[in-house]
């Protein structure tokens, strides 16, 4: 029964778990600054659609004022 657990894998050394996380953490860092540059892309995107949409708006109001003179002349 002991013979099993002697063919276990050895504990991680501390020399790897050292190499590891400074790795781990340049994964973590760059991952949230991809996490920041969607959201900045999204927030750019949402103030274009916004924006695109009040140019519609007033396009629109200028229309309807333009055929509104139109018929009242």
């Amino acid at each position: 029964m002991i013979a099993q657990y002697t063919k276990l894998a050895p504990p991680p050394q501390p020399r790897r778990v050292a190499l590891v996380l400074p790795v781990l953490r340049r994964h973590l860092a760059k991952k949230d600054q991809m996490v920041d540059n969607a959201c900045d892309t999204a927030k750019s995107a949402k103030e274009s659609c916004q924006e695109a949409g009040q140019q519609m708006k007033a396009k629109a109001q200028g229309a309807a004022d333009a055929v509104k003179d139109a018929v009242n002349k």
